[in-house]
């Protein structure tokens, strides 16, 4: 088993899952006749630290591990000690810098008619939340599809002081190329941080987290049984939350540092397999389309998505070859939701009481509220029995390691006619992960604008940025 491959949603790229039904888009050439004009892409940061929530969860084991009288362990757990920095909380990884970097420069080898021949801001727009951690996956990226601007200096027998030097061109060197970050502010940016704008959102996650903590106390205690056998403490018992810190401990020590031999060796690969998909559940309720409103957060970003497509339609000339956004998982979920894939029934009515329709479920109670959606899934004992949540070893659809593993991505990519050739439509591709994949609707595995755009136009309606708010 390799571990890093059951991290659910902090799975580094490297080892995220392909989508099913996916087509490398490195092996499957462009279609014959076309060119690619337009690339709208929307990526999760790459690999980041903990927040300072976990920081201080894994803190804890401090107080737990030392006690152990485990033989097997003893060789690492004698000298751990809680390495996490809370002043690094969140920030953007060394791992996180490669994969934008390298995602960066597959793009710009795969699609040099997008990203080349230079970067020109009116043709490239980067847009990135003013997170750090996503705004620095912007940055990398940029450094991976655009690395040089011009030649640079050759010779060092002049100083960099010399007012007349600095401005000689650059003669032979690569100088990097700057390129523009378009931002909106942290707390009112409701394009790619419409999570944080919503109050029903807030509302439905805080009615969520008692469930929650219950469903997970619950599905943790066999694991936290095992645990006090194996590590042995002297008059303690592990409990669930013990199990979810070591839990932790063992995703980042893989997902950071590829070590799979301390934290994660006290957890059996069956047990590995639960823990995955404990935090897929945990993952689905909070950010996927059991959220009730993930249908109505992410229209504004639909709606730039079709206006951009919109103006391709008319003819408008002067047009951008991409957009590029770098947000979060929050972001990306919802809009995956709105679109239909992974198993999204589609756009569904926007209605905080269809939240009751998730948490008596979770609890065993029956769902008092009349108006949960009847979209073909009532009546199931949710979670343990949705058609997307079997319990390991079965399949199934939602997996974190493939819908939103760091750096995840959906783009949207344009195709037209070479040379405009008459009677041949614009053809529109759905990538996720670098994967040609189908979108619900098309007629094939690609669309045709105008059916793209059909596609899109009922599930972009209703709601505009200001009413998220």
């Amino acid at each position: 088993m390799t571990v890093q491959n059951f991290l659910s949603s902090r799975t580094p790229y490297a080892f995220a899952d392909c989508p099913p039904q996916a087509r490398s888009i490195y092996t499957t050439p462009d279609p014959a006749g076309y060119e690619p004009q337009l690339l709208y892409q929307v990526t999760r940061h790459g690999t980041r630290m903990p927040t300072a929530k976990r920081i201080r969860q894994m803190a804890k084991l401090e107080n737990l591990l030392p006690q152990s009288r485990s033989p097997e362990h003893q060789w690492w757990i004698r000298n751990w000690t809680a390495t996490f920095d809370e002043l690094d909380a969140g920030y953007l990884h060394a791992v996180g810098e490669i994969e934008m970097q390298k995602m960066g420069q597959r793009l710009r080898d795969r699609f040099p008619h997008i990203f080349g021949p230079t970067y020109h801001p009116r043709q490239h727009a980067v847009i990135s939340t003013q997170v750090p951690r996503a705004s620095a996956s912007a940055s990398a990226f940029a450094q991976g599809a655009w690395p040089c601007a011009a030649e640079g200096p050759s010779s060092g027998n002049t100083t960099t002081s010399d007012l007349t030097y600095q401005l000689q061109p650059f003669e032979s060197l690569c100088r990097p190329q700057p390129v523009a970050l378009t931002m909106m502010p942290k707390e009112a940016d409701p394009l790619l941080r419409f999570f944080k704008l919503s109050p029903a959102y807030t509302a439905y996650l805080g009615s969520v987290r008692q469930p929650l903590r219950a469903f997970r106390d619950r599905e943790l205690r066999a694991v936290a049984e095992q645990l006090t056998h194996t590590l042995d403490i002297p008059g303690r018992n592990v409990g669930p939350d013990d199990a979810a810190a070591l839990w932790q401990l063992c995703q980042w020590q893989a997902a950071l540092s590829g070590i799979t031999d301390q934290a994660c060796s006290l957890f059996s690969p069956e047990e590995i397999e639960h823990l995955e998909w404990v935090s897929d559940v945990e993952l689905f309720v909070k950010k996927g389309y059991a959220v009730p409103e993930a249908f109505c957060m992410a229209r504004p970003l639909l709606q730039d998505l079709s206006s951009a497509f919109q103006a391709i339609s008319r003819g408008e000339t002067a047009l951008p070859k991409a957009r590029l956004h770098f947000a979060h998982a929050e972001t990306l979920l919802p809009l995956t939701s709105l679109l239909g894939l992974f198993g999204a029934p589609g756009a569904m009515p926007c209605t905080a009481s269809r939240t009751n329709c998730h948490t008596d479920s979770m609890t065993g109670e029956e769902a008092s509220d009349d108006t949960c959606p009847t979209d073909g899934l009532e009546g199931t004992a949710w979670p343990d029995t949705w058609p997307i949540f079997p319990r390991p070893p079965a399949t199934r659809i939602w997996h974190g390691n493939m819908i939103v593993p760091f750096g995840a991505n959906l783009a949207f990519l344009l195709y037209r006619p070479i040379n405009n050739a008459a009677g041949r439509p614009p053809l529109v591709f759905t990538i996720y992960n670098e994967h040609y994949i189908p979108l619900p609707g098309c007629a094939h595995d690609y669309c045709e604008l105008k059916e793209f755009l059909a596609i899109l136009e009922p599930k972009s309606k209703g709601v505009t940025a200001a009413e998220v708010q």
